[in-house]
Order: structure tokens, then C-alpha cells, then sequence
């Protein structure tokens, strides 16, 4: 089955007047996850998590791990309409 996502990954080349141009790099079907800690301004981490907890799908080659853009895109769907939980803190418990 043909994935009906894409991802195009942009350079950012600037223009000499405090601007910038996008060249495109690449088109894929997966994705790093490097490059989807960039694109969300979250760290590695978070996104390796993520892959561990099941709660993005990914695919491991040995050491390396991809995450299918369709899976991305079903993510951040998920993650847009989830529920915040703020961690009990100490003053919660006591008081």
C-alpha cells in the first residue's frame, strides 16, 4: 500500500537581507528522530520515549530507529487532543 504522506525536509539558506529561502533536501517516507525533535522543538529524548512507550510507532534497523510519516502525522493528532496531567508536587500531597 502507497504511503499518501511525505515528508520534505528544507534547508534554510539565507538571503543576505535577513531572510531566508528554502531549498528543498529531501522527500521521504520515514522520518529520524533527530529530525522530529527539530521540527517540534522537543528533545531526543522525548521522542525516543515516545517510540519505547508505543505511543509513536517507529521501525528499528539495528541501532537505528525511522518513524513512518503516516505515523507521525496519526502522533501529532493524538498529541493535539490530549489531556495535560501536571505531576502531583509535594505541597499537593501535604496539604
Amino acid at each position: 500500500m502507497a504511503s499518501k504522506y511525505r515528508a520534505i525536509i528544507y534547508e534554510a539558506i539565507p538571503d543576505g537581507k535577513g531572510g531566508i529561502h528554502l531549498r528543498p533536501v529531501t522527500s521521504a517516507q520515514y522520518l529520524t528522530v533527530p529530525t522530529i525533535a527539530a521540527s517540534l522543538g522537543i528533545s531526543v529524548q522525548s521522542v525516543y520515549a515516545a517510540c519505547q512507550e508505543g505511543k509513536l510507532a517507529s521501525l528499528r534497523f539495528g541501532a537505528t530507529i525511522r518513524v513512518p510519516v503516516e505515523e507521525y502525522v496519526k502522533w501529532l493528532a493524538e498529541c493535539r487532543h490530549a489531556e495535560y496531567e501536571r505531576p502531583m508536587r509535594r505541597q499537593d500531597l501535604e496539604g
